[in-house]
């Protein structure tokens, strides 16, 4: 079953490339080995489309054939861009913009300075698709913690980019809302990226659980605040804290009574200490627990657990 979704989600993210139809001709035809495994499909002017796989991870080149030219690549981000490049042009501007279904499109390209002195991209060079999954379950050790604890805590999840920290957020959300840590509870989910939710106009393309609600395209800080004042939610899922303003967001939630539950970049205690931000959240006992995920070799996969008590920080037993 999860192979058949893994293809189907592909398949779907893959839709972005139909206007260059040599391009979506080519990915469409893979095997489906091939589909299931791919998490990233990349994109370079005048280079070979790059896939990377996963289990065991590999990184492969398609023929000749498919390589793109310049126009490919922004036929492809105007697509995704519904023919509006100015709706998007912020994302674009911070390198990246969203798909239906979550599917993240990194972009890089040559970087300068508009009239009203606001950094901006253009010229983009390459494209990185990056192909959301949901895998149900995903978020099973989270569940454990809560049972352990016998309640709801500020939670962070660490790992490099593309290790799967949204795919168990998701799962996450999912699952407290359906009521698999002792009744269905009130989640809200601040999606600024679109990718955690895949929220669009008609629905959504992820299972978020039958009491999950959604503010997205918002920033974190201030929609981790609106949703207390108007969702009530007993518990906060986010992606990708770090700022000032989150942190004291995220401390204010905590004040009011809503743990957070979030991700960060990072690999080790050094990487998350050595950030202010987050250090006071780990000081305050705003976050009981980090979970570090391992790198983006193998996906979902927990690291270490570390319990943080004011500060100060205990490894506990877990088998993976």
């Amino acid at each position: 079953m999860q192979m058949i979704e893994d293809i189907v989600r592909y398949d779907l993210a893959i839709q972005a490339f139909s206007v260059c139809s040599a391009l979506y001709e080519s990915l469409r035809s893979l095997p489906p080995g091939i589909k299931k495994r791919t998490t990233e499909i990349r994109l370079r002017i005048s280079k070979p489309v790059c896939l990377t796989l996963m289990k065991p991870y590999e990184n492969i080149a398609l023929p000749c054939e498919t390589v793109p030219c310049e126009n490919d690549i922004n036929e492809i981000v105007y697509n995704i861009c519904e023919s509006s490049f100015y709706s998007y042009q912020d994302d674009i501007n911070n390198g990246y913009i969203t798909s239906k279904g979550g599917h993240r499109l990194g972009l890089a390209g040559s970087m300068s300075y508009n009239g009203n002195g606001k950094l901006c991209m253009k010229n983009i060079h390459s494209a990185n698709l990056r192909i959301a999954r949901e895998i149900k379950g995903a978020a099973d050790p989270l569940i454990m913690l809560n049972k352990n604890e016998n309640g709801l805590f500020g939670m962070l999840l660490v790992s490099p980019p593309a290790a799967g920290k949204t795919t168990m957020l998701r799962d996450y959300a999912r699952q407290l809302s359906d009521g698999a840590f002792q009744r269905p509870r009130r989640i809200t989910i601040v999606d600024e990226r679109h990718e955690i939710a895949a929220l669009s106009a008609k629905n959504t393309f992820c299972d978020i659980g039958s009491m999950t609600d959604v503010i997205d395209g918002c920033a974190k800080e201030t929609a981790i605040l609106t949703s207390i004042r108007s969702m009530s939610p007993e518990a906060i899922i986010t992606d990708e804290i770090g700022s000032e303003s989150e942190s004291e967001a995220i401390a204010k939630a905590y004040q009011y009574g809503v743990p957070i539950v979030a991700a960060a970049h990072g690999s080790n205690m050094d990487s998350i200490t050595n950030r202010e931000p987050l250090l006071r959240l780990l000081n305050t006992n705003v976050i009981k627990y980090i979970v570090f995920l391992n790198d983006g070799t193998d996906p979902g996969r927990i690291q270490q657990i570390v319990r943080i008590n004011k500060g100060k920080s205990e490894v506990i037993e877990y088998g993976n």
